[in-house]
């Protein structure tokens, strides 16, 4: 395996890797991806793309992230123990199969030596001021941390404690040099750092308007293995189309399901640090409830609603591969969620429900009429006084693209009710979904027009660089009483 598919972040990122003069590669302690072979292919790889090697391994802040986790402080000393003995032994065998153990273009150290460098202290120095200043970088870190976060510690999305936030934003401060100025720390002519994807931080320093002083010497590579080749027969998905085309959408949303990993990659941060926060607390008690969950997706939100102690959930969606994913994530840990294939605007009546849920559902209305028929069918499902909870596309956003830990978000100028707004999400490779746009008093009229009472737009909770201004918003209505 000594292929891998390199995507520069930036164009200027592509010719600091052209000049080929020092490539740091990482390697996170304990990571599985960073197995033996792998390691061996990417040094293969980068002996014949640079005249100098850096492979660093994390070696800092490992015992005090498995103390926050829960951990005692012996046990932490002796996992990490083992971690660094297994990532040594990795790397040594992966250095013997391209004869570079002797090599003067390769050298292997540990983060705890750079850490000693003046270059790397005083880059740390400049760095750490306008960090804490800038609000778009921070909410990067914020997403960061939260990614490392579930890596380490999977559990119900905002469990984090104080001490694994700590220790998350230690680990990640002690890397955030390299991603600076490794020229200025090692000095090298130039350089890429390079690992097996992007990470938010990265994304705000060399695409977004970070402040912080990156030199134009350094630069970042995805380097990963290449996307299995299409089977035989297999068709692209159809571009977006004009109007309300339930089979593309469909379609889209299948070719999303068969690789979960990246959706999830795209969604679980935004959703953890504020979606959940914030309709939990709109929601209140849900002990005992039947709840709908319309556009369900994998399921992440249904079965988030039966472990809040919800009697009965079904999760519907017009994907018929995001139910299969969500039926097998079922199947791995039963919660006794039930799921069904059907389309918000043509959904039978499945029950009376307490209460319904629709996350990102609304926005694919291409007209009036069908964002209304959506809502009839949601008030068909509900019982009398049951609660209504949707998030919907932020109208208040400015035109142009706004981001969401990699989401984008395209809003025309000057929109008007049922404009385009797609949503580009960027799976591999990325996937731009027909959403529209509606402002609050369309929404709002519409539920009027459909047979729910007065509209409360809820507040947003969680991280607050998050909850200011939001990429979408909650509302909530009650199912008026149908006169007899």
């Amino acid at each position: 395996m000594n292929q891998f598919d390199v995507l520069p972040v930036t164009a200027m990122c592509r010719r600091v890797f052209e000049r080929g003069d020092h490539v740091l590669i990482g390697v996170s302690t304990g990571n599985s991806y960073f197995n033996q072979e792998r390691l061996g292919a990417l040094l293969v790889w980068a002996e014949r793309h640079f005249s100098l090697i850096d492979v660093m391994y994390v070696d800092t802040h490992i015992d005090t992230m498995l103390v926050a986790c829960g951990l005692t402080p012996d046990e932490a000393r002796r996992r990490t123990k083992g971690m660094l003995k297994d990532v040594r032994r990795r790397l040594r065998r992966a250095l013997e199969r391209v004869a570079a153990s002797e090599h003067p273009r390769f050298r292997v150290r540990p983060l705890s030596e750079y850490e000693t460098l003046p270059g790397y202290q005083e880059v740390l120095r400049r760095a750490e001021p306008d960090l804490a200043r800038s609000g778009l970088l921070s909410r990067a870190a914020e997403e960061q941390v939260h990614d490392l976060l579930m890596s380490q510690t999977p559990g119900p999305p905002g469990s984090a404690s104080a001490a694994q936030w700590s220790a998350g934003l230690a680990y990640l401060r002690a890397e955030l040099p390299f991603l600076l100025n490794t020229p200025g720390i090692l000095d090298v002519p130039s350089s890429v750092a390079c690992y097996h994807k992007s990470m938010p931080v990265v994304r705000e320093l060399f695409q977004g308007l970070g402040s912080l002083d990156r030199d134009p010497r350094q630069g970042f590579l995805v380097v990963r293995p290449p996307a299995p080749a299409p089977s035989a027969g297999s068709q692209p998905a159809a571009p977006p189309l004009p109007g309300r085309n339930t089979v593309t959408l469909t379609a889209q949303y299948d070719e999303i399901s068969s690789d979960y990993t990246d959706v999830e990659r795209v969604f679980s941060t935004y959703r953890g640090l504020i979606e959940v926060p914030s309709l939990l607390h709109a929601l209140g008690p849900v002990e005992g409830a039947s709840v709908l969950d319309i556009g369900c997706g994998s399921g992440a939100y249904a079965r988030l609603l039966r472990q809040q102690g919800a009697a009965r959930v079904l999760g519907v969606d017009l994907s018929p591969g995001m139910i299969d994913t969500a039926r097998r994530l079922e199947e791995a840990d039963p919660l006794g969620v039930r799921y069904e294939v059907h389309d918000a605007a043509d959904m039978p009546v499945l029950g009376a429900f307490d209460v319904a849920v629709a996350v990102a559902v609304l926005h694919y209305a291409d007209s009036r009429e069908t964002l209304a028929r959506m809502l009839r069918r949601v008030r068909s499902n509900l019982a009398d006084g049951g609660r209504f909870l949707a998030y919907v596309g932020n109208p208040r956003l400015p035109s142009g693209t706004a981001q969401m830990n990699g989401l984008v978000v395209n809003r025309p100028d000057d929109p008007r009710d049922g404009d385009p707004s797609p949503l580009t999400i960027p799976t591999t490779p990325p996937t731009t979904l027909p959403a529209r746009y509606w402002s609050c008093e369309t929404i709002e009229a519409a539920l009027g027009e459909t047979g729910f009472g007065p509209v409360v737009w809820e507040p947003m909770k969680g991280v607050p660089s998050y909850a200011g201004e939001p990429v979408n918003l909650l509302l909530s209505a009650r199912a008026e009483t149908v006169p007899a």
